[in-house]
């Protein structure tokens, strides 16, 4: 039931704005008029990520990286907000679903977005085969909650609800992998575009590889991830209002003099409150100023876990939903294999867990840490960047050399 209403979804938000609809059929047969300026490889190219919403990840990295180390010209694409945010920091961006920004996208060599060719614009999935090259980032590493092909429920799809459904998956003329242990975890999701998929991604775990020099303070960030049913988010928001209100909790904190410090996801909508200094509550676009400076990092299935561990701090999993999130979700690893740090599954042996601060112990879980770092890092040099916008250059010779 739950993915017939978010494909139901999907549709209705697609046919939502008529008028935008009938700009994006202008958008597409224009489209061809423009590719001599693609080919001539002078015009800018464009980025976005998170369907416009925040500057993260992945997108925001490469961007930063092309901006500083190359001639190359680019613009993000983003909501008008962000946007407004961004100009003040000195980003170019043209926001989202506007002709300025559609024009740019028509002239561009090159697209490359985090989620989905809809970072750029609402409509682009209506423009595939029109455009230049399209090169699909990923917005973090791609090892532990699947999607796409590979997750429960697939099997039931009938013919047309497969056919629309595969019709709205994110597509892309290229998709940069990290490690060939990512990539392979990409072709179990995306099968049909398999041949797509090669090395050179990750360009955000410089970010973290730079992370590394700077001194922790004494916050705990916990980034629970978003669930899909709003019986499930209720019980998100259940267990931390319960956590924050704990009175031996607030009495560790205070104790330890820590902040415990908690981001909700993007696409989480939580009310949360505490009238404690101990507690905040920050917004996803505070994440990378708080990671840098956190000793301890919480979450359930976020792929900022498999990120952490080239920290080489302290990780908790906190898996209070485990049974009912695996109805909806896959993994691409076993969970419990995974695991690099004490792990409970109610908000009893989580906060019996943190007091005990068993979770300094890092030398248990070295083995393990060792074992994943391995996999999910095939260089601990902060060169992923770097790499990206070299294989991105190759693609981009071999794309246009088959073009004339």
């Amino acid at each position: 039931m739950k993915g017939k209403l978010y494909f139901l979804q999907q549709i209705l938000w697609f046919l939502q704005q008529p008028l935008h609809l009938f700009y994006a059929f202008v958008v597409w047969i224009l489209a061809p008029l423009y590719k001599r300026q693609r080919e001539s490889q002078k015009h800018p190219w464009v980025i976005g990520g998170h369907r416009g919403r925040i500057f993260a990840d992945n997108s925001r990295a490469l961007y930063r990286y092309i901006n500083a180390h190359s001639e190359q010209k680019i613009l993000w694409i983003g909501n008008a907000a962000l946007c407004k945010e961004l100009r003040s920091l000195g980003v170019n961006c043209l926001e989202r679903n506007t002709w300025k920004a559609r024009i740019a996208t028509l002239k561009a060599p090159v697209l490359i977005y985090s989620h989905g060719e809809d970072d750029l614009d609402q409509y682009a999935l209506l423009w595939r085969g029109r455009l230049g090259l399209r090169v699909f980032v990923n917005h973090c590493m791609n090892h532990l909650k699947s999607g796409q092909w590979y997750k429960p429920g697939i099997e039931k799809m009938n013919f047309l609800h497969r056919k629309i459904y595969g019709w709205i998956m994110v597509n892309f003329d290229a998709l940069l992998a990290s490690s060939p242990l990512e990539a392979d975890n990409f072709a179990l999701a995306l099968p049909h575009l398999k041949e797509q998929i090669q090395l050179g991604g990750g360009a955000h775990i410089d970010d973290f590889i730079n992370m590394r020099t700077h001194k922790t303070q004494k916050r705990i960030l916990w980034f629970p991830t978003f669930r899909e049913g709003s019986v499930e988010s209720q019980h998100l928001q259940n267990t931390l209002q319960e956590v924050v209100q704990n009175s031996k909790l607030l009495a560790w904190l205070q104790h330890s003099q820590r902040t415990l410090v908690i981001c909700h996801h993007i696409n989480a909508k939580l009310s949360l409150k505490s009238s404690n200094s101990q507690i905040e509550f920050i917004a996803p676009s505070q994440l990378d100023k708080e990671l840098p400076r956190a000793e301890l990092f919480i979450s359930d299935y976020s792929g900022l876990l498999a990120d952490w561990l080239i920290l080489d701090r302290p990780a908790m999993f906190f898996t209070f939903d485990l049974e009912s999130y695996l109805q909806t979700r896959k993994f691409y690893l076993n969970y419990p294999d995974f695991v690099y740090g004490p792990w409970v599954q109610n908000s009893t042996d989580f906060i019996e867990s943190l007091l005990s601060e068993s979770w300094l112990e890092l030398e248990k879980w070295q083995d393990r840490r060792l074992h994943w770092q391995k996999l999910f890092f095939p260089s601990k040099k902060a060169d992923y960047a770097a790499n990206s916008l070299q294989s991105i250059n190759k693609l981009r010779t071999n794309f246009y050399s088959r073009e004339l």
